[in-house]
Formats: structure tokens, sequence, C-alpha cells
């Protein structure tokens, strides 16, 4: 009879309701910051972080994941705040942004793109009328152009596709000039006008200071004219030195004509200005002899050596045209009968 009622006590106290509480009077460790219960042969348990509410999703069926930012408790523990809406659960989320933030980004940041371009179009343009009003139209043009790039389409003015006409315009018409230029010094420079020749393409120069092949055809006149002024100087000499004066002379005017700054050859005529008299009165003599004798012919030729020695005796050339005047007369009678 003992034993049973041992055996029914026992049973009595191990039953749940007595280990429960039998465990609400042990003693609490609140040494931690985390309380713990310890039993007999149980292993510790400590409370974890309450896990937060988690909202319902927009169709009310399924709850709404929580979003990725979080906050640091009290503890120092994460806690997970629940989404706002369903935008923050979007695969975006975890990388890039959604399609609609990039889209109003890229709205908000045009506004302030548009109007850098626009500001540096400005300063471009303001660069193209300074060059444009110096003459330097090609450099103005590629100011311009730029310009007119950076410039939003809707706004670019009507003053800055006029100028870029202009330039067109004005590049065209200094080509053409150009041309003309070149043409004229080239057939210059074949004729022996080698000071004409550089005229034109120093002009060419002027208009294009880039335009290195005038600036070449320069330097290669500029060499050929000493070579022949050089040539000429020679040549009178040596026929002063033969006594062949109306030949000396006749080469140190063409020497003059030749390069009217070069004086060599106003030294040479000063050199044979005494030759040059004798010569004259000689010729005169016979000049008169000849035409006295109705030889027109042998005094004209001889009137116009006097004039190779003498080019500003206007009543040389007088007589030369009365005489050849004369001739047709005579001519004309003659063939009359």
């Amino acid at each position: 009879m003992r034993r049973l009622f041992i055996l029914i006590l026992t049973l009595f106290l191990l039953s749940p309701a007595v280990i429960k509480a039998a465990a609400e009077t042990l003693p609490v460790d609140t040494t931690g910051d985390t309380a713990s219960v310890e039993e007999p042969g149980l292993p510790v348990v400590t409370d974890e972080p309450e896990m937060p509410d988690v909202q319902e999703g927009l169709t009310g069926s399924e709850p709404a994941l929580p979003s990725l930012s979080a906050a640091k408790s009290e503890t120092g523990t994460s806690q997970v705040t629940p989404a706002a809406s369903a935008e923050a659960v979007t695969p975006a989320a975890w990388g890039a942004l959604p399609v609609s933030k990039t889209a109003e980004i890229e709205t908000k940041a045009s506004p302030a793109a548009a109007k850098s371009g626009s500001d540096e179009g400005k300063k471009l343009f303001i660069s193209g009328k300074t060059l444009y009003k110096s003459g330097r139209y090609e450099d103005a043009l590629v100011d311009l152009k730029k310009a007119q790039t950076l410039y939003a389409k809707n706004k670019a003015p009507q003053s800055l596709t006029d100028i870029i006409a202009l330039c067109v315009s004005k590049i065209k018409k200094k080509q053409l000039a150009i041309e003309a230029l070149d043409k004229g010094a080239e057939k210059a420079y074949n004729a022996s006008e080698y000071k004409k020749a550089m005229g034109l393409w120093q002009k060419i120069v002027t208009i294009d200071p880039s335009n290195t092949d005038a600036a070449a055809r320069i330097l290669k006149a500029a060499s050929d004219l000493k070579a022949a002024c050089d040539s000429l100087k020679a040549a009178a000499q040596s026929s002063l030195a033969d006594g062949n004066v109306v030949e000396a002379a006749a080469q140190a005017r063409k020497l003059q004509d030749l390069d009217p700054s070069n004086h060599e050859g106003d030294d040479l005529l000063k050199y044979m200005d005494p030759q040059i008299k004798a010569a004259s009165k000689k010729f005169e003599i016979e000049a008169i002899e000849d035409y006295t004798s109705k030889k027109y012919n042998e005094a004209i030729a001889i009137w116009e050596k006097m004039l190779v020695l003498d080019p500003s005796n206007a009543e040389l050339s007088d007589k030369i045209r009365k005489t050849k005047e004369k001739l047709k007369n005579i001519d004309s009678m003659t063939s009359g009968k």
C-alpha cells in the first residue's frame, strides 16, 4: 500500500502542470541582456530578436516581402523594415534602379545637359562671328558649325544659320578670286614678267595666308628675276665693250623694266651717257641725209635706233609716224597707176 502511494505521488509530481509550476518558481539569471532559463539536463535557451510584423501584399492574399533597408536596434541587432510599396520588392531593388526611376532621373538631367550645350554653343557662336569679321571665314565656319551642333535644334537662332551661309558664300568667292589671280600670275611668269607675277601671288597670300603654294611661287619668281637681271647686266656690259651702244642701252632699259627696284639698269645708262649722246648726233645726221634722199625706210630705221637711246624723245616718235604715213600714200599712188 505504501509503495502504491509513492508511485501515485511520483506520477503526480512528473505531470506537465507540476513541471510548469516548478519552472515558474525557479530563479532567473538577470546578469545579461537576455534572460535564460536553466533546467537540469536541458540546453540553455536564449531569447531571439522579435521578428517584425509582415504587411500583407497588394493582393491581400500573400504577405509582402520586407524591404532591404534595415535599422539597428538599440541592442545592435539589425531589424528589417517592412516594405512601403510593391516597387521596393521588384528585382531592380537588388541592383539597378527601376525603369521608372531611371527615366525620371534622365528627364531631370536633360534640361541641365541642354543648358550646358546651349552655353557652349553661344560661346562658339560669338567666336565664329569674331572670326568672320576678321575675314577668317574657314575658321569661323568651323566654330559656327560646332555651335549649330551644340544648340538644341529648336533653340538655335536664325542668325546662326544666316552667318553660316554667309561664310560659305565668302569662302566660295575667295576661292574664285584666288583661281583668277593664280591664272594671271602664271601667264605673267611665262612671259618673264616676274615682278607682276610676284605681285599677283602676293595678293593670294594676303587673301589666304595658309596658301603655301603661292608663297613658294613667289620665292621661285624672285630667284628667276634675279637670274634674269644678272644676265641682262652682263649682256649690256658685253655689248658696250663691243662698241654696240644701241644694244647695250636696249639691254639696260630691259633691266629697268624687268625690275624697277633694281638700280643696276640706271647705273649702266648713266655710265653710258657720253656714248649715247655721241651716237645720237651721228644717227641724226645720217637720218637727215636718208630722208632728203627720199630713203624713207632707212631714215625710219635710224630714228628707231635713236629712240632706243632716248625713249622719251617725242619728236623722234612724231617723225617716225609721219614718215610711215608718207610711205603709205606713195604706195597707194603707185598702185593706182
